[in-house]
């Protein structure tokens, strides 16, 4: 079964209010400073949004040079694929980049790194996201480095403010989606579209 684009919408809405009205309850409940300590830590906002942007386009601009390496070939088909057969549009992508980027970090950052720390919380984000499997270990390489990034995401809310999360998690997901989108090789669409369907 494919993932269409009104999957993809509704993953999108499920990620912001359904994940984000999570991690703002768990924040409210056993956060010290609630919901308010959380979302006002942290520099002023321009400071905020420019580290936040900082380390995105950073930590892009690295996953798209290791992304075209050989031993990650595997797992660009497979995002190519994904985001292909859902022909989904640019606006597509910013929504569920910017849906991922608060409502993921409102729960990941916000609710749960304050009681099980920044390791943990990366490796648990990345783990639910697929990215860790045993059985494919091209695809659990991919998600190593996305663990790195994580944490990254991670040390932007413990010294900087969940905005700069926020932001640099925005940045990344784009970047990423928009790559595997619209700036796939022929060869890598050709295979995407030879695969077996994985869903």
């Amino acid at each position: 079964m494919k993932v269409n684009r009104r999957s993809f919408f509704i993953i999108g809405l499920v990620t912001l209010f359904g994940l984000g009205g999570l991690g703002l309850t768990l924040i409210h409940i056993f956060v010290p400073g609630g919901i308010r300590g959380v979302l006002s830590f942290g520099g002023p906002l321009p400071y905020q949004l420019f580290r936040g942007a900082f380390f995105g386009l950073i930590a892009s601009l690295n996953l798209l040079w290791l992304i075209n390496t050989s031993i990650l070939d595997e797992a660009r088909i497979f995002f190519t694929k994904l985001l292909d057969d859902a022909q989904l549009q640019v606006g597509d992508l910013l929504f569920l980049s910017l849906a991922a980027g608060i409502g993921e970090e409102l729960l990941f950052r916000g609710a749960l790194q304050p009681f099980i720390g920044i390791w943990p919380t990366a490796i648990l984000f990345v783990a639910l996201h697929g990215y860790l499997n045993p059985m494919n270990l091209k695809m659990s390489l991919y998600g190593v480095l996305m663990v790195v990034v994580s944490a990254g995401l991670g040390y932007l809310f413990e010294y900087v403010g969940i905005y700069a999360a926020m932001t640099a998690h925005f940045l990344v997901d784009a970047i990423l989606f928009i790559r595997f989108r619209y700036f796939a090789s022929d060869e890598d669409l050709q295979k995407a579209r030879e695969l077996e369907d994985p869903y």
